[in-house]
């Protein structure tokens, strides 16, 4: 019954694109009926045959990890990217990859949104854990990524990571490209 979809792989997306679309879009997705639907996979092909041409015909846009680490030489995205991009619709329906997960696209390095991120770990009680990736990274940035998901993931917990993060975005969240263009997109359908 949704006027518009966003798939998302999984509940941190489902907590962070509509605060990201509220405060620094200044859409409330709820407002609009679009639904932020979690898909808890990485293969969006079944959700996206269900909004092709003579089905469910309505503005979506599907938000995947680009993984890029996971390409292989000459790869360009990902198969679970390439199978979704082949259910396109043109002006209609919109697959937007960013380029690794979503915690490593919205905190790159350790400028990069660096209030809010410091904040998630602080205000759930795990400061020295905050503390020890910007030591452990401060003279090998090279290891930002990997201290960083391991933090999220065994320390702080991504769904409540994400839950925390909601709550801090504001205006000036640096949001990466591919989420804009989603947002956008979605905004122009509407």
């Amino acid at each position: 019954f949704a006027s518009a979809i966003i798939y998302v792989e999984g509940v941190g997306e489902q907590f962070i694109i509509p605060s990201i679309a509220k405060e620094v879009f200044k859409i409330n997705l709820t407002e609009h009926n679009i639904s932020v639907i979690p898909i808890h996979s990485r293969y969006f092909d079944p959700y996206l045959k269900i909004v092709q041409n003579n089905n469910l015909e309505i503005p979506t846009v599907a938000i995947i990890d680009g993984d890029e680490d996971e390409l292989e030489d000459e790869e360009e995205m990902t198969t679970a990217v390439e199978n979704a991009k082949t259910l396109e619709v043109v002006d209609r329906v919109l697959v937007s990859s960013g380029t690794k997960t979503l915690e490593i696209d919205l905190f790159p390095n350790a400028d990069t949104n660096s209030t809010y991120l410091k904040g998630c770990f602080e205000n759930l009680g795990h400061k020295k854990s905050y503390e020890n990736l910007i030591t452990a990274t401060k003279d090998n940035p090279e290891l930002w990524e990997a201290e960083l998901i391991k933090r999220i993931d065994n320390t702080v917990m991504k769904g409540r990571f994400a839950q925390e993060l909601s709550l801090l975005i504001d205006k000036d969240f640096i949001v990466p490209l591919y989420i804009t263009e989603a947002i956008t997109h979605i905004a122009k359908c509407k």
